[in-house]
């Protein structure tokens, strides 16, 4: 494995400790019945058990979901898929969803969490970019997911801008904070110099 992979790999698995930590919701919030909430709880916590996607599942199949419900639960239960490790059950989630409620703004988010796991940095960032356009229930995490993806692509001006547009919607996010933290700002040229 390269330098770059390896710092992606590491980077990522930061970057779902850091998203768990703030309690980021990656998943939707969006939920009605008993196991669909279950579902939503876990995935939000980040648990990533069999049994935890076997709860979405059985959500989907059991209980009486509105096309909304039906399609936040198929969002949740792909978080717990690619915690899981299984992108390829991820992403027919997201797609599934977006069947369901098409334009839904999270699972256009987690499809760019995917691809920024895979390394697909231009894909990542147009499809969150997209789920921020089509309005993300909670804008910071979406922001927050933009500027790492800008960051892993080496722009560290737009990666700055945006984890600073992620503490101006919530100035708690603990994991934006400790991002713009490793940055540094220097003035070039000026005049006189």
């Amino acid at each position: 494995m390269g330098a770059i992979s390896r710092f992606c790999a590491a980077f990522l698995v930061v970057l779902g400790a850091a998203l768990a930590a703030d309690k980021a919701r990656a998943a939707s919030t969006l939920y009605g019945t008993t196991l669909a909430r279950s579902c939503y709880e876990s995935a939000q916590a980040s648990h990533a058990d069999a049994a935890i996607v076997r709860i979405c599942t059985r959500a989907l199949e059991e209980e009486a979901l509105s096309p909304a419900q039906r399609a936040h639960t198929l969002v949740n239960r792909g978080v717990v898929q690619i915690l899981r490790g299984d992108s390829a059950a991820a992403l027919a989630d997201y797609a599934a969803a977006e069947t369901v409620l098409p334009g839904l703004a999270e699972a256009r988010v987690n499809r760019g969490l995917v691809y920024l796991r895979q390394g697909e940095h231009e894909m990542a960032i147009s499809e969150i970019r997209a789920g921020q356009a089509a309005g993300c229930i909670e804008p910071a995490p979406c922001l927050y997911a933009l500027a790492l993806a800008r960051e892993l692509e080496g722009d560290l001006a737009g990666a700055y801008r945006d984890l600073q547009g992620t503490l101006a919607l919530d100035a708690d996010f603990a994991s934006a904070k400790r991002a713009l933290a490793r940055f540094r700002v220097e003035k070039r040229g000026a005049p006189g110099a």
